[in-house]
């Protein structure tokens, strides 16, 4: 699984998390991490930089705001490594195969579907006829 396909069904309640114990994946299969500690440090920053400027700016009314720049301290850092549920499905539909991911906290879900080029067409038509009357209508109301 891909960061942002992490990203796209997150958050998860990892500060309500608790000890491990092997029975929680019987039968199911886990992924390890990719990221070294180092590296999903950096990423986290990265990621928690814009909710602080967020949250610092939530503060003030403003009209126009300038450059922001903030440089957060952090200290006593703890690590945790944690299991989040994520729930993969793969299918096949006319011979493509399609992805999609669940969280299982939230039932967030993330994913491709097949989409029919048939009904977009369709669709886009039949709204491209319905302002046409629309048009046709309100220029022809004077006439009536």
């Amino acid at each position: 699984i891909t960061q942002k396909e992490i990203e796209s069904i997150a958050p998860f309640s990892t500060n309500e998390s608790f000890e491990y114990d092997k029975k929680f994946l019987a039968g199911f299969s886990a992924e390890h991490y990719q990221v070294p500690l180092r590296k999903g440090w950096d990423i986290a920053r990265a990621l928690s930089n814009p909710i602080i400027e967020r949250n610092i700016l939530k503060r003030y009314i403003y009209d126009v705001k300038g450059e922001v720049i903030i440089h957060p301290n952090y200290y006593d850092n703890k690590f945790k490594y944690v299991l989040v549920p994520v729930w993969i499905g793969n299918y096949t539909y006319k011979g493509k195969k399609y992805r999609f991911i669940v969280n299982g906290e939230t039932g967030k879900l993330s994913g491709k579907a097949p989409i029919s080029a048939l009904k977009v067409t369709l669709t886009v038509l039949l709204v491209i006829l319905i302002i046409g009357i629309i048009i046709f209508l309100v220029y022809n109301s004077g006439n009536l």
